[in-house]
């Protein structure tokens, strides 16, 4: 398909919702400064809004140096390559040669044994022409224009177009690449984005995280450049890689379109969010999120791809559309997307008739709780909170509901009171969904043995009163055991015999309290 029918589609709809968004307070704006933050190159441009800055510098590739939130920073960069460049395409000098390049966040075509390394060098670090391609009062939007390619993916080119909004943390990046070549070819649009692994050289390792939705470990395996030793589920459905300075690379079959990376010391992250499409073919066995963790020179590498494509001759193109967010919270969590973070789903008690859960906005604008009946029909509206990427909303309420509600949701609104979308949901009828809280309740109990082969024995502490309930549950959220416990019994023997190899929750649920912790079975 040409670029004019492809990429139009996705540019109206663009400049569309920009044209909806009312005028606020905030306001983008770009500069270009040379040297900036003593980078050494030329003409970088800055763009801003009150939450954020991004730092491009066309010159090397049209990277991305900088996305911080406020004054938290996420990419790394690499100060023995500030100003340099390296324009000769047929040079066997590169930013790789004895290095690990720029840093930041950069797009190659993938499947990589395609080209095998270094990367096409005018894709990756050529002269990319820039202009500030569309503004309106709440966004801008740039075009960085690459060149052709000569030497390892002949005839290839990448456009990019990134747009700041304001009021907002996201960033979208809608990534084109050509095919100049009087024949077709198939390639992905592969993002590379490389990250801090430690503060003020601090070696606080244990604190960086990436997390993923994943359905099974059989979607997860490594590569050539070995395993990553810290890696494994962290709650149903969510797959945790901690970084732990040796070297490794993951490649994943995500169940979402979403990859977050984040600093746990600060409570910061930092979201990519993007499509998969059903039935397409992925490179890489598959995968559509590939994780990096570099050993001697510390960072992580947060890889997202769009699928195999088939690309027309003479200028043809595909184009692959992510958003970036950032917003100030630590994982675990169960989701991310534009409507924001789900750190602890919303539940409703009805003895208690309380409201609870924890969610992180990625814009400023407000949460909304609505009821609805059966037909999910809207009875009434609940508290509103207002929103802001910086902190975290804690939902913590005494709530009467409305004659035959039986759903409660959360819908999220940006500064323009345009709704993103629902944000979580919970139907009042069924039992609450899993959560992390028990990672923090009072409560103690004590599992043995761990790893378990024929059976396990929970032991909860004195304080325990009442019954409880026991559910074992699979990696992927599958309930494997569940039974009711009397009270007067302080330990309780589970059979696990029958249960494949892995790793599983069991999570323990009485009238005041919930823990979840991690079993392994042999």
């Amino acid at each position: 398909m040409n670029i004019s029918k492809k990429l139009s589609v996705v540019l109206s709809l663009m400049l569309f919702i920009s044209l909806q968004i009312k005028a606020a307070p905030d306001s983008v704006s770009v500069d270009t400064i040379d040297n900036y933050q003593g980078w050494g190159w030329d003409t970088i441009l800055v763009v801003k809004n009150n939450f954020i800055t991004l730092g491009i510098v066309p010159s090397i590739g049209g990277r991305v140096l900088q996305y911080d939130l406020e004054a938290d920073t996420f990419m790394i960069t690499n100060p023995s390559l500030y100003g340099d460049l390296f324009h000769n395409p047929a040079s066997p000098t590169t930013p790789y040669s004895g290095n690990w390049g720029y840093g930041g966040y950069k797009t190659w075509p993938a499947p990589q044994d395609e080209w095998n390394w270094p990367p096409p060098p005018t894709l990756a670090w050529g002269n990319y022409e820039f202009e500030v391609f569309q503004t309106s009062k709440d966004s801008v939007m740039i075009r960085m224009k690459g060149q052709k390619e000569t030497v390892r993916t002949p005839d290839l080119r990448f456009d990019r177009y990134i747009t700041v909004y304001a009021n907002s943390t996201r960033i979208k990046v809608v990534t084109v690449l050509f095919n100049d070549a009087p024949g077709e070819q198939e390639w992905a649009i592969w993002d590379v984005t490389q990250t801090i692994t430690q503060h003020e050289s601090k070696e606080d390792y244990t604190n960086f995280s990436v997390y993923f939705p994943l359905e099974s470990e059989d979607d997860v395996w490594h590569g050539s450049l070995g395993d990553i030793p810290a890696r494994d589920f962290i709650l149903p459905g969510i797959y945790k890689v901690q970084y732990s300075g040796a070297e490794g690379k993951i490649f994943a079959v995500a169940s979402d379109g979403w990859a977050c990376f984040t600093d746990e010391r600060d409570s910061q992250t930092y979201a990519k969010i993007f499509d998969i499409i059903d039935g397409a073919e992925y490179s890489d066995g598959g995968a559509m999120v590939h994780v990096y963790t570099s050993g001697s020179n510390e960072y992580f590498e947060v890889e997202a791809l769009g699928p195999l494509e088939t690309i027309g001759a003479n200028g043809d193109s595909i184009v692959f559309v992510e958003d970036w967010y950032v917003a100030g919270t630590g994982g675990p969590f169960y989701y991310a997307g534009h409507e924001g973070i789900i750190k602890e789903h919303l539940q409703y008690d009805t003895e208690s008739e309380n409201l609870s859960g924890e969610f992180s906005s990625f814009v400023e604008g407000e949460y909304r709780i609505i009821f609805l009946d059966e037909e999910e029909s809207q009875l009434g509206s609940g508290s509103v909170f207002v929103t802001e990427p910086t902190a975290a909303t804690h939902i913590d309420e005494n709530v009467t509901l409305p004659e035959s509600t039986r759903y409660i949701e959360i819908l999220a609104y940006d500064y323009s009171d345009n709704l993103i979308g629902i944000l979580d949901r919970v139907d009042i009828e069924q039992a609450p969904p899993e959560s992390n809280e028990g990672f923090t309740c009072s409560k103690s109990v004590t599992i043995f043995p761990v790893p378990a082969k024929d059976f396990i024995s929970v032991q909860l502490d004195e304080n325990v009163r009442g019954n409880y309930q026991i559910r074992i549950l699979a990696a992927t959220g599958q309930v494997v055991f569940s039974a009711e416990c009397n009270g007067n019994r302080s330990e309780s023997t589970i059979p696990v015999g029958d249960l494949p190899q892995g790793l599983y929750f069991i999570e323990i649920t009485g009238t005041d309290f919930r823990i979840m912790d991690q079993i392994i079975k042999q």
